[in-house]
């Protein structure tokens, strides 16, 4: 019964689908990780070589307009269709009249432009960038229609990438993707993530109905070669089916969510190391700090002594690290509020500097730290959902500890000038 052979083929196809939504699934994850590590920033903060979002007004001399809808644009892709009317012969030999809407022409184009913001902009190699989640418009006339995806030229957008040279361009670097978007940070990962988890799912459904049909057409094929059968269902062949499906894709399953979790505490072991090298630069300009203030507020000596030990004792381990982070951040925004008070330590150039400087590091701080929180947080929702939770348990995985929850939503230390 070699439809039965054809059924099993069509079940290897599905199987070999889902595999392959599971491997897009994998490099999405990839992606949406590295976006996730890039912070939001103002300009006048970035650094040469740093992944950052940076949201802002669109500055275009010279936009592109988009064909028939005229709109000037920093960029589209355009799409004309022809409702055609066509003939077939059907595996019966009979004519049959069908109709379908045929691309005839398309387009695409970009204009260069920066992104703007009011202490600075940033040049987008828009030639390198990958533009998503744009507006679209679609219009029929009679047999033609026309559609077409842009990003208006008077909005607002987020432009993830790595900051070139000089500090003047936004670019893409190795592994570092150039996105632009009309969303904001949040609302862009939010929809990454979302379709990033209906993509796996669909790809456990497309693995059960695949193993089901492979299992049920080999099951019925041997059931009925070198013989008619009455019908093509058989109970016994639909349970082997049955049981095909739902033990392959347990054991799929397990391994899946056995490599997500190696791969989520992974990734959360390794997002602390975007908090150490900030904390490190931090401790290096704290002595610079104390030395500078001390000269305007000596008063305060409580104050910078404490300081002083807490660095001390922060600079020897991850742990000291962790457990210090509360004070040291309530003591430099101690220290920012004192300078407030000294209008010539706020002209001293050397404080300006560290202020710049610190400042810039704190906002990278709080995100690396927010980050790291995600990353763990993510880790232990996984390994205690059900029924992972079981698998956490059978291959020993535990929980991670946030790092300074409690400043999570607090605001970083400022050292306005």
């Amino acid at each position: 019964m070699t439809e039965m052979l054809i059924v099993a083929g069509v079940g290897f196809v599905l199987v070999l689908v889902a595999w392959g939504m599971w491997a897009l699934v994998r490099s999405w994850d990839r992606t949406n990780a590295i976006l996730a590590a890039a912070p939001q920033m103002p300009i006048r903060m970035v650094n040469v070589w740093d992944p950052v979002w940076i949201r802002g007004e669109v500055e275009c001399h010279d936009p592109v307009y988009s064909p028939h809808f005229g709109q000037p644009v920093i960029h589209y892709d355009y799409k004309l269709e022809q409702y055609v009317t066509r003939t077939r012969t059907t595996s019966d030999g009979k004519t049959e009249t069908y109709s379908e809407w045929q691309t005839i022409k398309t387009a695409s184009e970009y204009a260069l432009f920066s992104v703007y913001q009011a202490e600075g902009k940033l040049l987008v190699q828009v030639d390198k960038a990958q533009w998503q989640y744009e507006e679209s418009a679609t219009e029929t006339f009679g047999n033609l229609r026309h559609s077409c995806t842009f990003t208006p030229m008077t909005d607002l957008v987020s432009v993830v990438g790595v900051v070139g040279e000089r500090k003047a361009t936004l670019e893409p670097l190795m592994h570092v993707p150039l996105i632009v978007t009309p969303r904001e940070r949040q609302s862009y990962l939010n929809s990454a993530e979302s379709a990033e988890r209906w993509a796996a799912r669909f790809g456990y459904l497309f693995l059960l109905i695949g193993f089901a049909l492979v299992g049920f057409g080999l099951a019925r094929y041997f059931q009925t070669r070198g013989s008619l059968p009455v019908g093509w269902w058989d109970g016994g062949a639909g349970v082997v089916g049955l049981i095909t499906g739902l033990g392959t894709m347990t054991l799929f399953w397990l391994i899946r969510t056995y490599n997500s979790m190696v791969i989520f505490r992974t990734r959360a072991e390794q997002s602390w190391s975007g908090i150490d090298v900030h904390l490190k630069q931090r401790y290096d300009l704290i002595p610079n700090l104390i030395e500078v203030v001390k000269g305007y507020a000596g008063h305060e000596q409580n104050l910078f002594e404490h300081l002083t030990q807490l660095r001390t004792e922060a600079i020897a381990d991850r742990r000291a690290r962790v457990r210090a982070e509360t004070d040291v951040v309530a003591d430099m925004t101690r220290i920012a509020l004192v300078a407030e008070s000294y209008p010539d330590l706020k002209a001293n150039t050397q404080y300006r500097i560290l202020a710049k400087n610190l400042t810039a590091l704190e906002d990278k701080i709080a995100h690396a730290r927010g980050f790291f929180n995600d990353s763990v947080a993510e880790y232990n929702t996984n390994i205690a959902k059900f029924p992972a939770n079981l698998a956490a348990g059978v291959f020993g995985f535990r929980s991670f500890p946030l790092f300074s929850a409690d400043l999570h939503e607090r605001a970083v230390p400022q050292f306005k000038l």
